[in-house]
């Protein structure tokens, strides 16, 4: 099973001085993947930023899978976005999928699956209180913004053949992102202890392996390794798969592409 990981920044073009057709450039990157499952963070649904795309069933299409689901983070209600949790409503809907749809701009996270999903799960993480400055790059400068966080979630697939992978995009601000990270693992055991499961956490975590941090613990550690960030001159990877001990997986190479801050990393079960 190939699975492809990436933060797609709702199709940003990256790529200055230079004239890219963004349609196609998404076009080629997503099939180049040849993967059976696509998981994606920093995805937009009909927002007028990425021309009102439905950005996971338009991947999904790209790669031709039946199945598919967003799990928005914040929706958008006139000129405002609202963290999901304060918008509980039929209107706002925790999983946006083929039986349930919804015409509300949103922005979260999105697995698309070649393979037969029986079941999705939607678990909401601690939101950060405080901002952090981000950095921001626009024709080839990069700056930084103090910017306040937004809602954190998790979206779990879980895989006729007893894989369950669980998506998350954790927050950028260092003492939640670890907050939230312990929390997924917490989620996961629970999850794992159906021993008939296979249990893959993915996305970006916004944490790179240092001295000070790391993603790794007693029963969840990183798969493999690649430099994923930023696109233009990677020097850290935030990216990650995180499986139980004995899990064994292949990197596969990477995809180059002008879209997103973020390259895409992949990765074959064994």
């Amino acid at each position: 099973m190939k699975i492809t990981s990436w933060n797609i920044q709702h199709g940003e073009v990256y790529a200055a001085g230079t004239e890219v057709n963004r349609s196609a450039e998404i076009q080629r990157t997503v099939a180049a993947f040849n993967c059976d499952v696509l998981v994606l963070q920093e995805v937009d649904h009909l927002n007028e930023r990425s021309n009102l795309e439905e950005q996971t069933i338009d991947f999904a299409e790209i790669i031709g899978a039946e199945h598919w689901a967003f799990a928005p983070s914040v929706w958008r209600k006139e000129e405002e976005w609202l963290d999901w949790p304060k918008s509980q409503s039929s209107d706002f809907p925790g999983l946006i999928t083929k039986t349930s749809p919804s015409v509300q701009p949103g922005y979260g996270i999105s697995i698309v699956s070649k393979l037969p999903v029986v079941k999705w799960e939607r678990k909401e993480l601690s939101k950060a209180f405080m901002g952090w400055w981000l950095p921001f790059t626009s024709d080839g400068v990069t700056k930084k913004y103090w910017v306040k966080d937004h809602a954190r979630n998790a979206l779990a697939a879980y895989l006729e053949d007893g894989t369950v992978i669980i998506n998350s995009h954790l927050s950028w601000e260092p003492i939640f992102r670890n907050l939230q990270l312990s929390q997924l693992k917490r989620w996961a055991n629970k999850i794992a202890k159906n021993k008939s499961l296979r249990v893959i956490i993915v996305g970006d975590l916004n944490i790179s392996n240092s001295f000070d941090e790391s993603v790794n613990s007693f029963r969840w550690r990183s798969l493999v390794k690649q430099l994923t960030f930023p696109v233009w001159k990677p020097d850290r990877q935030i990216d990650h798969f995180l499986a139980r001990p004995g899990t064994k997986a292949k990197l596969e190479p990477t995809v180059a592409s002008k879209i997103s801050d973020h390259l895409p990393i992949s990765i074959t079960l064994q």
